[in-house]
């Protein structure tokens, strides 16, 4: 080949810069930062708002954060107000207690109103069933972190 067949023949693949396609991965990092800050938002009105759960929602968010963004992860991770929280359930699995009364009495509230407005029992019967499971993994987190001192005894 001479130096005019070379200019003329078009360039290779691996030789043009790769343009970062939409792919399939990227759309579904946009869906889980979406969801994040959507249970960052919820979350936050669940401050103010008695009865509205905020830590399942800052939980969802911290995963949807760990499968799209470090930096968002990141963020709500070592957050001032809500960091200790998602620490402690990412380290240890712990529902305080305050968290635990809540969920169960929020739970049987929602049972109640179900219960009372349905018109079929079939209803009633299927979301309890639902809150029970839901209530007997709550009630079986540890509320508080066990220590063990130096003769591998547990102090509470």
């Amino acid at each position: 080949m001479n130096a005019e067949e070379i200019e003329r023949t078009p360039p290779v693949v691996s030789d043009v810069a790769p343009r970062k396609a939409f792919t399939a991965r990227r759309a579904v990092k946009a869906i889980l930062m979406v969801f994040g800050c959507a249970n960052v938002a919820v979350g936050v009105v669940g401050i103010v708002i008695p009865g509205l759960p905020t830590t399942i929602f800052l939980i969802m968010a911290l995963w949807a954060f760990s499968q799209s963004s470090d930096r968002f992860h990141k963020w709500l991770y070592n957050h001032r107000l809500f960091g200790p929280t998602l620490q402690n359930w990412t380290a240890h699995g712990i529902i305080p207690r305050k968290a635990k009364a809540l969920a169960v009495i929020t739970m049987s509230i929602s049972w109640c109103a179900i219960a009372y407005y349905s018109e079929y029992w079939i209803w009633p019967l299927v979301v309890g069933i639902l809150m029970i499971v839901v209530a007997s993994y709550i009630l079986t987190r540890p509320s508080f972190r066990e220590i063990t001192n130096s003769c591998n005894q547990t102090v509470p």
